[in-house]
């Protein structure tokens, strides 16, 4: 440790000397100076190194949510904390060409299931904390510009001002540090992720690969749950902007602009599309519109997979039952009834040919020069602590979906399965895993994009070999 302390020392004093030769102006300095950022999400590799941060930082620890003082029960809750499904990590290294700073930040983002409003970020940060080895390059700014900008709510003065626009173009995030191979494989000018619960792990493990990642997942808002991953609600929210569906949604109570989307449209040249439809691989109904044809899927938080059209007396006991918080059910219950009256329960009728329909309609909005990934989910799912269970369901439908992309060279599907290294990673309720397993299927479609040919160029190249 004294030895590392001391290289520390003389990379301080070096660079300290070539900064007074800069004639003051930081910021050319720290363009020169090749600053690069590298995220290593293996947290429980480095767990000591996280407590580290979080306990003993104080002018750059933003949240101070400390850890308990005893190595092993920090060790614990660390492990308790970065483990739940929805829950992203990750530990900061920086290295510049003077040398190694080592790890010194670590965040862990939570999802949100709180009320989502549009313009709010999705994501809380529990832990955002840094060292002051690298005080004055402003990673912690870069950084929570890079993360969207989650929301953050700031414990005791710190040092940085993360509201302060700042141009910071002295930094760049690297995919690899490995033997001094300094690099990021960007594949795309953006990447649209649309999908589930999935869609915003899979979009942090992605954006090293793309300067910019837009993501739409299952949201809450207040008492209700809404549900996107489905290719008949990601289409039919691609058609209905507008005032009457906006006036539809201020009845519904869901916030209007998380219910449209330009997903297939004013995309840079070149976008790469990713797409979860689970609720399709399980066969769930969704709801469509009587006179418009618009299709939602959306469940009281407390009541998922509530049918609206059932005998009112059971649905009103259910509502009474179920739902404990008087805002959420002065919600629901108005909610439901414009439902009933508005809406029918629709499914996706025998066999595959519906979704089949559905998929082609999809790839033939995506743009001249694009790429498509189907993420397909475990067929292995954890109803139960102590068992595993095979969907026959998401088999099906995974075989299908895997037949079909073959007929497009500019689409591809990754499969969460192939990434799955033990039962252990497969968590309650479905499409729910270990972190690790979100980021090695982000590595894995980056490898599948590599594979495929830009819509619109393929007849130029030969066939490509199918991965999956």
């Amino acid at each position: 440790k004294e030895l590392t302390r001391l290289a520390q020392y003389k990379l301080l004093e070096t660079k300290s000397a070539d900064r007074v030769e800069a004639a003051g102006d930081n910021h050319a300095f720290l363009r020169g100076c090749n600053i690069r950022i590298y995220i290593e999400h293996d947290v429980l590799s480095h767990l000591d190194r996280a407590i580290e941060l979080v306990n003993r930082t104080n002018q750059l620890n933003y949240t101070k949510m400390r850890l308990p003082e005893d190595v092993e029960a920090a060790r614990s809750a660390l492990i308790k904390q970065i483990s739940p499904a929805g829950r992203q990590s990750g530990l900061v290294r920086v290295v510049d060409k003077y040398g190694d700073y080592g790890f010194i930040g670590f965040y862990l983002l939570q999802a949100r299931r709180s009320e989502v409003v549009a313009g709010l970020a999705n994501q809380t940060l529990v832990h955002y904390c840094f060292s002051c080895r690298t005080l004055g390059m402003l990673v912690e700014h870069w950084l929570y510009d890079w993360l969207r900008r989650p929301e953050l709510k700031i414990v005791g003065e710190v040092l940085t001002n993360l509201n302060v626009p700042q141009e910071i173009d002295w930094l760049k995030m690297v995919g690899s540090l490995d033997e001094g191979d300094f690099h990021s494989d960007q594949v795309a000018p953006e990447i649209r992720v649309w999908g589930g619960c999935e869609a915003n792990a899979l979009a942090h493990y992605l954006g090293i690969h793309s300067k910019s990642v837009k993501v739409t997942g299952n949201f809450a808002s207040g008492g209700l749950f809404v549900r996107l991953n489905s290719l008949s609600v990601l289409l039919s929210a691609c058609d209905r902007a507008g005032p009457k569906f906006e006036a539809e949604t201020r009845t519904l109570g869901v916030p209007y602009e998380l219910l449209i989307t330009d997903y297939f449209e004013s995309a840079p040249p070149g976008t790469v599309f990713v797409f979860d439809g689970g609720m399709d691989a399980l066969r769930e109904h969704r709801f469509r519109h009587n006179a418009h044809k618009w299709e939602v899927r959306i469940d009281p938080d407390a009541l998922p997979g509530l049918d609206y059209t059932a005998e009112p007396a059971d649905v009103a006991r259910k509502i009474e039952e179920r739902i404990t918080v008087v805002r959420h059910k002065e919600q629901v219950i108005p909610f439901w009834h414009h439902m009933r009256e508005n809406y029918k329960k629709v499914f996706l009728g025998a066999g595959w040919d519906g979704v089949k329909e559905q998929m082609r309609s999809a790839l033939e909005r995506v743009p001249q020069g694009s790429k498509f990934i189907f993420v397909l989910d475990s067929p292995r799912v954890r109803y139960e602590a102590n068992s595993i269970t095979i969907n026959p369901r998401i088999f099906d439908y995974n075989r299908m979906v895997q037949e079909f992309v073959a007929e497009y060279p500019f689409a591809g599907a990754a499969a969460f399965d192939d990434f799955i290294e033990s039962d252990d990673e497969i968590q309650l309720h479905g499409n729910h895993y270990d972190r690790m397993v979100y980021f090695r299927l982000a590595r894995g479609i980056v490898t599948q994009l590599h594979a495929l040919t830009p819509k619109g160029v393929e007849e130029l190249v030969p066939a490509k070999e199918k991965w999956g």
